[in-house]
C-alpha cells in the first residue's frame, strides 16, 4: 500500500521483483503493480454475473489470478465450470486448467488504462457500426492460429503437434472456411463462433457444413 497526500490509502498487487528491487528491462512490458480496488471490482462484477446464485463473497472463490496485458485468468475450483459456461460472454473462455485439472481457468478480457493518475479497466467495445461485434479474443485465437500454420509447396502444415491442449484447439481456427476467418476479423462471425465453441467441440472439417454448425 501507499499513503496519499492527504493520508490516503491506496492498496496493490505488486510482483515479486518489483518489491525485490530488481533492475528492469527496458524492453520488458510485464505487469509490476496493478490497483486492488480496480482489480477486486472487476472480479465482483465477473464472478457476481457468472454465479448469481451463490451467497458467498465472490472473492473468496478465487484460487489465484493471473494479469496479463489484454487479459485476466481467473482460477476457480472445477466443479464451477458448468455454472460459469452457461453465462459467459462472447469474449469470455472457461476450462479446466492443465497444469491442476482440480481448477478451471477463466479469461475475461480486461486492460488497464492510466489516465490523468487514475487506472480505469479497457474492456472489449463492439464496433460502431451496425451488426458489427469484433471478439477480441477470438481475433486474438485466429491470430495465434496461423502463426503455428506454414505454408507448403501444395498444403499448409505445422512443423510440430502444439505443446498444450490449448493451443491444438486454438489451431483448428486456422482451417476455417475463408469467408469464416474473413467474418472474424470484420466482427460479423457468427453468435455461435467464439473462443469457448472452439475450445469445447472440433468444427466440421467441411467448409460448407462450418457456418451451420456455429449457428448462421
Amino acid at each position: 500500500f501507499a499513503h496519499g497526500a492527504r493520508g490516503q490509502v491506496y492498496r496493490y498487487y505488486v510482483s515479486a521483483p518489483l518489491q525485490q528491487g530488481q533492475c528492469r528491462d527496458p524492453r520488458d512490458d510485464t505487469i509490476r503493480r496493478v490497483p486492488a480496488t480496480v482489480i477486486e471490482a472487476r472480479l465482483a462484477q465477473v464472478l457476481g454475473r457468472l454465479l448469481p446464485s451463490s451467497n458467498a463473497d465472490p472473492l473468496a472463490r478465487v484460487d489465484r489470478i493471473e494479469v496479463y496485458a489484454e487479459q485476466l485468468h481467473i482460477l476457480l475450483a472445477a466443479p464451477l465450470l458448468v455454472p460459469i459456461r452457461a453465462r459467459l460472454a462472447a469474449d469470455e473462455c472457461a476450462v479446466i486448467d492443465e497444469a491442476d485439472p482440480s481448477r478451471l481457468r477463466l479469461s475475461v478480457p480486461m486492460r488497464l488504462s492510466l489516465r490523468s493518475g487514475r487506472v480505469s479497466i479497457v474492456g472489449s467495445e463492439p464496433d460502431a457500426s451496425p451488426g458489427v461485434q469484433r471478439d477480441p479474443a477470438l481475433i486474438k485465437a485466429l491470430r495465434a492460429a496461423h502463426a503455428m500454420v506454414r505454408e507448403g509447396s501444395d498444403l499448409p502444415y505445422i512443423e510440430a503437434a502444439p505443446a498444450t491442449t490449448y493451443a491444438r484447439r486454438i489451431l483448428r481456427l486456422a482451417f476455417l472456411a475463408p469467408e469464416l476467418q474473413a467474418a472474424i476479423l470484420e466482427g460479423r462471425q457468427p453468435r455461435g463462433l467464439t473462443v469457448s465453441a472452439i475450445l469445447a467441440t472440433a468444427p466440421p472439417l467441411l467448409w460448407s457444413e462450418q457456418s451451420a454448425s456455429f449457428g448462421a
